[in-house]
């Protein structure tokens, strides 16, 4: 059984001790966004804890394992929260509170990092929700960063679940090829906001997008 604790500096692992008398140490690893490759991030832990500076606004995994005689058990899944994202400036692909209809790879754009893909792109049903900071209320300019084969439906918006529109992506020239789109103005209320991307055709990539006070 494994709890987790976060804030915006630490993120705190805590665990039941095995049951199991012969124990040796615990191991943990973490991927680097959800649904990535877990790697090794602290062995030979003798305690039920472990606490680290937490490492971005994305949603990422960690699981603990116990060692008996140099073997490991089964893994113990917990996943960290999203965080509040402050704008204007740019949000990141990984950041989205929750995601479906996608995954999660490197990208080939200029900048790095991660974008959303899947076979084909992006599915038809892909939903992805960001938790917005608003420092003021009124009306912010969305930009989008992807890549496409073709021109396609592209997606609605929804702020706090409503929807405000639809935007069209034009075709960039191929699935390496990134440009930035220009979007519509979405109005936003002071302090804590939803921005839902609602996936409306396949065949595109998402790398980021940005909301900049109009």
């Amino acid at each position: 059984n494994v709890k987790i604790a976060q804030d915006d500096q630490l993120v705190t692992l805590t665990w039941d001790k095995s049951i199991e008398d012969d124990v040796e140490s615990y191991r943990v690893y973490r991927n680097e966004v959800t649904g990535g490759m877990l790697k090794l991030l602290a062995t030979n832990l003798t305690t039920t804890s472990f606490t680290e500076t937490k490492i971005g606004l994305m949603k990422y995994e960690y699981a603990v394992v116990a060692v008996r005689f140099h073997k490991q058990g089964n893994y113990s899944e917990v996943s960290t929260l999203a965080g509040w994202i402050e704008i204007p400036g740019r949000v990141e692909a990984e950041w989205a509170v929750t995601s479906t209809g996608s995954s999660l790879t490197r990208t080939s754009d200029v900048d790095g990092g991660y974008n959303f893909t899947g076979a084909g792109g992006i599915s038809n049903d892909a939903l992805f929700t960001y938790q917005i900071e608003v420092p003021e209320a009124g009306v912010y300019k969305l930009e989008y960063r992807v890549a496409a084969p073709r021109d396609t439906k592209g997606f609605e918006v929804l702020t706090n679940d409503k929807k405000v529109g639809a935007e069209l992506i034009t075709t960039t020239g191929g699935y390496h090829e990134w440009q930035t789109q220009q979007g519509q103005e979405i109005q936003l209320k002071k302090g804590k906001n939803t921005v839902t991307l609602k996936s409306l055709d396949n065949n595109w990539k998402l790398n980021w997008l940005t909301l900049t006070k109009s």
